[in-house]
């Protein structure tokens, strides 16, 4: 697992960076993944059965088409909980829904969002809370043995491989995600690009503003880096470090990446100024996943 020192320590081959998020910006996987893998165990678990319809669209709409896609699970399962309670459903009149208040609680202290770490809250915390914990990593074992059945084999999205290999002959390329750091290697390692990377950053090593500021200062000039992704946490990770921002834009990702690689990157290495294509493509970007980004 990379550590935020580990990437403070990286020294740069290249005078240009490039940071990559995965599921769904390399990999066709977001769709596939919440659809197949996060739902059912989200039903069974939190027994959700009668509002098992209601319980998926809300799923979906929370991370594959609001201001939320890409976020870490258990934040998302927190969002989730929240809009659940406000609907005030019938069906839910005498649920007893989980405390996840410890999910806030570890993001204030900028605690990466993993089972290990939240298993480590067991002597802080009374009994009854600890079963909410408890409940949480249940849940997310349970998708991770859905995505290593369901979707472990994730195809590459069209375009990714090719402009990917082409961007590693001229910049660093770390990956950036709220990805496991165990499922990042093996979707990058099975396809053969993670020869293309220099680091592979997941959900372990923190949040993706961490793991970009760790990776630039003292070494690379802001002009010269580059984040690729398909979610709002890639495009404030690059605002809050002052770095470009190009998005994979859901729904056309294989459009995205010829674009990046034909009209995009020649100007961002050359330095020349992308502003008017970054704006263009956030604009389609926000359309896409139904949110307006703040910049």
């Amino acid at each position: 697992m990379v550590t935020i020192s580990d990437i403070k320590k990286f020294k740069p081959t290249f005078d240009f960076l490039v940071g990559i998020d995965s599921d769904g910006t390399v990999f066709d996987s977001m769709n596939i993944k919440h659809s197949l893998c996060f739902i059912d165990p989200l039903i069974n678990i939190y027994k959700l059965n009668d509002v098992s319809f209601q319980s998926e669209q809300m799923w979906k709409e929370i991370n594959l088409f609001s201001i939320n896609r890409g976020i870490n699970r258990f934040e998302a399962l927190s969002i989730f909980f929240e809009k659940l309670k406000f609907l005030n459903l019938e069906a839910m009149s005498n649920y007893d829904y989980p405390n996840l208040n410890f999910i806030n609680h570890l993001k204030s202290l900028n605690i990466p969002l993993t089972d290990k770490n939240l298993k480590k809250l067991k002597h802080n915390i009374d009994e009854n809370q600890y079963y909410d914990i408890e409940t949480a990593i249940l849940w997310s074992n349970a998708v991770n043995k859905k995505v290593e059945n369901l979707a472990k084999d994730v195809p590459l999205i069209s375009g990714a491989s090719k402009t990917i290999n082409y961007i590693c002959k001229h910049a660093d390329i770390i990956v950036v995600s709220n990805t496991p750091s165990a499922v990042l290697r093996y979707d990058w390692s099975n396809c053969n690009i993670n020869n293309t990377v220099s680091l592979i950053c997941g959900q372990e090593t923190g949040s993706k503003i961490d793991i970009l500021e760790a990776a630039i200062i003292e070494k690379y000039d802001k002009e010269k880096v580059l984040m690729i992704g398909d979610s709002p946490s890639d495009f404030y990770a690059a605002k809050k470090n002052d770095i470009s921002f190009f998005p994979i834009i859901p729904g056309k990702e294989d459009i995205s990446w010829a674009f990046l690689e034909t009209k995009v990157l020649s100007r961002f290495f050359s330095i020349e100024n992308n502003s008017k294509f970054e704006k263009e493509k956030i604009i389609e970007f926000e359309s896409a996943i139904n949110a307006k980004l703040n910049y």
